[in-house]
């Protein structure tokens, strides 16, 4: 190597061109490096002021753009001021291409992430880790798909053929774990509509009990009596369910019967009792006291109230409470209940 060599490779080197491409990136990479600091210093004082996990994730999401992505960017910028060889420009555009597409599949993946994380489980709620994990590879998977399609559709590969057999590849795997993939979309979709979390009282078919866990296949229901229920998600998300703790209160409607030989006064007083009782009982809000009709061995009445609770304990014993105060006060005032009796009256016939 002679010193004639490596003075023309100085040259090369340091020609103004060259200089002249260093000094814009250089230049451009540190006004870009200078904006996320500054974008960045003004989103956590917004995110600070409003609070919520909106604001962090975006500020979590701008702070993970690396410096390979913003010399990228740099690179580009130059390419506008300074001509290349045809070679050289098509290799450093094919560089900033898959850059920019990795850095904004990775932004996407974020957002969506974050997105679906929050609609599946709100502040205060346990996330299922399988539902996440879930999530994160179905998510990462089409996104990166995707990306390495859009990267060699630019870069000039065909991907017509690929698209093909991936999706008649897709089709043949969805045809082999179809069960399995119901099974998980049946749990998905129990997450995102939630008819029911842990911890509540159901009723599904001729089952009750409360939930004890939602899993990715079966959901475990702890039965009032003792033992545990394991039922399908795809079972669940196509029958009936009725959630008790989703309840805020309890309709009650009951009836009594009191004596045909009951005098009107007493019958007005006896809606009266019963009116009085549950206006005063705490925790329950009357509705209607109605002497409903003319029974074939009494005089029924029908009564309507709401207990302000969906605690079934609590609903019982205000409803014994009520019933032993109306018991109570009716014997007080000499009301008599009835009870299926038939009165026959015979008659004798005169005999000539």
């Amino acid at each position: 190597m002679t010193w004639q060599y490596i003075s023309d490779r100085l040259l090369v080197v340091f020609s103004p061109e060259t200089l002249t491409a260093l000094a814009v990136f250089v230049m451009a990479f540190a006004v870009l490096w200078a904006i996320k600091h500054i974008v960045l210093s003004r989103f956590q004082k917004i995110a600070h002021s409003i609070g919520g996990s909106i604001g962090d994730t975006v500020v979590h999401t701008i702070g993970k753009i690396g410096l390979l992505f913003y010399a990228v960017v740099a690179a580009a910028i130059t390419v506008t001021f300074v001509s290349l060889p045809p070679g050289a420009a098509t290799t450093l555009h094919s560089v900033i291409l898959v850059a920019l597409v990795v850095e904004a599949t990775r932004i996407t993946q974020r957002i969506v992430l974050f997105l679906l994380e929050r609609r599946l489980f709100p502040l205060g709620k346990q996330p299922h880790e399988g539902i996440v994990s879930l999530l994160k590879i179905g998510t990462k998977t089409v996104l990166w798909t995707l990306a390495l399609l859009v990267m060699l559709s630019n870069l000039g590969i065909e991907v017509t053929a690929l698209v093909a057999s991936l999706g008649v590849g897709g089709i043949a795997v969805a045809l082999a774990v179809q069960n399995i993939l119901g099974d998980l979309f049946n749990s998905i979709s129990l997450y995102v509509d939630r008819p029911f979390e842990t911890g509540d009282f159901i009723v599904v078919g001729p089952h009750m009990g409360t939930v004890q866990r939602i899993g990715l296949k079966t959901t475990r229901i702890l039965a009032l009596s003792g033992e545990e229920l394991v039922i399908s998600n795809s079972e669940l998300t196509s029958t009936r369910i009725q959630n008790f703790k989703k309840m805020t209160k309890r309709r009650v409607l009951f009836s009594f019967g009191v004596e045909y030989a009951t005098p009107t006064a007493k019958l007005k007083r006896a809606k009266e009792l019963v009116t009085g009782i549950i206006g005063k009982t705490g925790g329950a809000e009357l509705d209607r006291v109605h002497f409903r009709e003319f029974g074939d061995s009494a005089l029924l009445f029908e009564v309507v109230y709401f207990v302000q609770s969906g605690d079934y304990n609590v609903h019982m014993d205000l409803r014994e409470q009520i019933n032993l105060a109306i018991a109570e006060s009716f014997e007080q005032e000499g009301i008599h209940m009835a009870f299926p009796t038939q009165t026959v009256h015979l008659v004798q016939e005169k005999t000539s």
